[in-house]
Formats: structure tokens, sequence, C-alpha cells
């Protein structure tokens, strides 16, 4: 029993130690296994290393591409807006336009008073006391005639709203504009281009409205007309700025306005406004590449008529649109000091005038005979400033002027009447000596008087260097024909003196 207890033990034992090895053997094998797993894992892993590596390094090459490429872009999108408004600046940044307005219903057979000749000129018939009709003519940056649509008028101006944007100042301003026109158009313009550039700039645009009514300046967009007391006038930090996204939020802004703005009846409109006011906005655009900003205003101007009402008023408009007009003149001459402080128009649009601002001014003309007077003081009003672009031309022009003034008086101290006297001693009490006179006077004023005077007396001098021109031609046809008359008999008398030296010789032989 002990021996069979004993092989029993040893089988067991046996087993145990099979097992115990089988045990080991499957251990082993599953270590490897997963040693293997291992080095194949560690494998994958350094390959997508590499792969990842690689990859990231491309995409900081491409990065690095894109980067460049968005700086270039950057550089030709500043390039291109700098080249562009220097094109602008090329086109004068005074600029003004006149346009003829045409009849109203009813008037299509009136007389007119206004010929329209072509895209530069304006010439102004005017009756005269002798009855026989003078002629003024005007030059603008350019002229649109009656038939002129809207949208022909914004042709020309719609340039200047991308500009604004651009980070530049514009002040179109209107002489008794149109409700719906030049205003309208510009607004929509620039809420169109902002949209179009919303993947590359964020734009912040807002608005605010005075008005300057006896010289006081009031805040349009408050119902009570709070009057604005800032003395210097510039920034108007007082006044109420209205954040705007559409077209639409401005003109309610406008239609809220006109409720606030003074209003007195004239004689050509019982609702006449009395009052310049001011229609500013605001652009404010962030480049969302570089985070730069850019500023720019647009400043919508509607200057007060001058028709005659309450004699304050009208002295207050007659002064602030003097003083307007001083300013642009030394503007157009590039004058060193120009002064501001005049008015509180001036005062209100320095911002607005100075720097790099691009200025259109629009004059509305009636082409009514009856209205012809108050058509030739308009287009005189204007000429101070649009005709001193270029100041040293016109200076040029002055002095030619001038030079024949003195080349024809010295061509008249040279010519003798029928009578003996000579020929300025016989038109002394005539119109075109006086006329000579008047144009050889002014000539000289203008040379002495500053730049506003020089502007409003080239308009006169050109006229009465035309005048007398033509009072010259029809008074020296006499005196070239008498002149004729004495140098054919001179020449006869000259050659009948050889004839009669040559008779004695023929008698002598």
């Amino acid at each position: 029993m002990q021996k069979l207890k004993r092989l029993g033990d040893s089988r067991t034992s046996a087993y145990r130690v099979t097992e115990h090895f089988r045990y080991l053997n499957n251990l082993l094998q599953l270590s490897q296994e997963l040693k293997n797993t291992l080095s194949t894992a560690k494998t994958g892993v350094q390959s997508m290393r590499n792969d990842y590596l690689e990859e990231a390094d491309n995409l900081g090459t491409h990065v690095r591409s894109v980067c460049q490429a968005a700086a270039g872009y950057k550089k030709v999108l500043d390039e291109n807006r700098k080249l562009y408004n220097q094109v602008q600046d090329l086109k004068g940044n005074i600029r003004i336009y006149c346009r003829i307005r045409p009849f109203l219903p009813g008037q299509e057979n009136c007389a007119t008073s206004v010929d329209y000749t072509d895209d530069d000129t304006v010439t102004v018939i005017v009756p005269m006391k002798n009855g026989k009709e003078g002629r003024k003519a005007s030059m603008f940056t350019k002229v649109f005639g009656p038939t002129a649509t809207q949208d022909d008028v914004f042709g020309d101006t719609q340039p200047l709203v991308r500009s604004v944007l651009d980070g530049f100042n514009t002040g179109p301003s209107e002489l008794d504009p149109e409700t719906v026109g030049v205003n309208y158009r510009a607004l929509k313009d620039l809420f169109i281009i902002s949209d179009e550039r919303k993947d590359d700039t964020a734009y912040e645009i807002s608005v605010n409205m005075v008005e300057i009514y006896n010289d006081d300046v009031r805040d349009l967009l408050v119902t009570d007309g709070i009057e604005i007391h800032n003395g210097k006038l510039i920034n108007l930090p007082d006044a109420t700025l209205v954040p705007v996204t559409s077209t639409e939020e401005v003109i309610n802004l406008i239609n809220l306005s006109k409720k606030n703005r003074a209003v007195t009846p004239t004689d050509t409109d019982d609702g006449g406004s009395r009052s310049h006011t001011f229609l500013t906005v605001h652009v404010v655009g962030k480049d969302l590449t570089t985070g730069t900003k850019t500023r720019g205003c647009m400043h919508l101007v509607d200057l007060a008529g001058s028709e005659k009402s309450d004699d304050s008023e009208d002295d207050a408009i007659s002064k602030s649109l003097s003083s307007f007009g001083d300013v642009m003149v030394s503007l157009a001459l590039k004058s060193s000091k120009i002064n501001y402080k005049n008015s509180k128009l001036t005062q209100l649009l320095q911002d607005a005038l100075g720097g790099q601002t691009k200025i259109l001014v629009f004059v509305h003309v009636h082409p009514a005979l009856d209205e012809a007077l108050e058509t030739v003081n308009t287009l005189k009003f204007i000429e101070r400033f649009s005709t001193v672009e270029g100041g040293a031309g016109k200076s040029g022009e002055v002095r030619e002027l001038k030079e024949q003034i003195a080349l024809l008086k010295a061509a008249l101290a040279k010519r003798d009447g029928g009578d003996g006297q000579p020929l300025e001693m016989q038109l002394k009490n005539s119109a075109s000596l006086q006329d000579l006179q008047s144009a050889d006077s002014a000539a000289n004023d203008t040379e002495d008087e500053d730049d506003s005077k020089k502007a409003a007396n080239l308009f006169d001098l050109k006229a009465e260097h035309d005048l007398f021109l033509m009072a010259l031609r029809s008074l020296l046809t006499p005196v070239f024909a008498f002149s004729s008359g004495v140098e054919k008999n001179r020449q006869q008398q000259q050659q009948k003196k050889p004839a009669a030296a040559a008779a004695p010789k023929k008698k002598g032989k």
C-alpha cells in the first residue's frame, strides 16, 4: 500500500511538473508575442511620427506661403488703394459741378437764359440796359445739362465713396440739392461696398446730423433740437452719434432731422430751409488679417439758400457763404494760412476741407430768363474758387490779358484819326476806351488784391476784354480803310516821280 501511495505521489508530482513547464512555455510564447507586438507597435509609432513630422513640415511650408501671400495681397491692396486715391487727387481735390435744372411742367416754351455749350462750360445770356444781350461764360469740372439723369450725375462722384472706406475724407457739398439724388446713391453705395469687403474688413458706420441756423449749431437727431455748446466746433463731441447698418436707417434719421430743421418761407419756396445742414457719415474699418484700423468721413452738406427773407437770417447766411468762399479760394490756391474762424460754417467744415479731403460742390442753376441775374450771381460766387484751381496758370492768363491791353493801347497811340487828332483822343468819351481803361484798371487791381478778389476780377476782366476787342474792331475799320487809301496814294505818287524825272532827258535830246 505504501508503494502504491509513493507511486501515486510521484506520478502526481511529475504531472504537476509537466503542467508547470507547459504553463511556463505558454507564458514564454505569450511574452514573445507581446514583444513582437510591441516591436511592431513601436515601428508603427515611429512611422507615424515621421509622417506627422513630414506633414507638420509641409503644413508649416503652406502656412508660410499663405502668410507671404496674405502679406503680398495686403501690400498690393494698400498700393492699389493708394494709387486709386492718387488718381482721384489727379482729378482735383476740389471739383465744381454745375447742373442746369430742367424747366418745370408748363414752362417748356419759356425763354432761357442759359446756353449749355459743352461738358465744362455754361454761358448765361443777360439782357443789357441798351436792349442788347451780354454773355458770361463760366467753366466747371463738368456741366450736366437739363436732360442729365441722377445716374449720370452720380457716375462722376461714385469713386469718392470708395475713398471714404479706404480711410479718406470727402465733402460733397451741395448747393440746393435734390432730395433723392447724389446723397441717397452715395449712402447706398457705401453700404454695398462695405458688405462686399466683409470677408476682409469689418466696418462700423455711424452718423450724426447738425445744422447751423443764425450762427447757432444745433443737433438734429434729438427731439428738442438741443443747441451744441462747443467752443472749438470741430469734432462736435456733444452731437448725437447713431450707429447704422443700412441706407434705410440713415433715411429714417434724415426724416427725423427734417422735423427739427429751421424753415422759413421765402419768395421762391414756401418751405425753404434757412440753415446749413450737415450729415456726417463716420466709417471705421478693421482689417481682419492685420488688425489695423482705417478711419474716414463723408460729409453731405446742404447749404442754405440766399433768398431774401428775414434780414438777420440773410445776413448770417451771406456771411457764412462768403467765409466759405474765402476758405475755398485759399484751399484752391494752396495758401499756407487758411482762416476758418470767420464763421461757424467754416469752423465746422475744417476737418472736412483740410488734409487729404476731396471736395465736391454741386451748384444748380435755373434756366429761366427772369432768373438770369440770380444765376449770374451764383456762378460768380462759385467761380471765386473754381477758376483759381492751378493759380499759377490763371496768374499767367491775367498777365497775358494785360499784355494784350498794353499792345492795343500802343496801337491806338500810334494811329491818327481823320481830323489830325490821335485816335485815343477821339475815343476818349467812347464806350470802347472806357472799357479799355476799366479792363486795364481791373488788371492792375488784380495784381495787388488778395487771392479771393483775383478770382472774382478775372471773370469780369475776361468779359471786358472781349467787349473791348469787339468795339475796337468796329472803330478801327474806317481807320484801316483810310490808312489803306493814304498808302495807295503814296505809292501812286512814288510811281509818278521816275516818269517826271525822265521827261527832261528826253527833251534835251
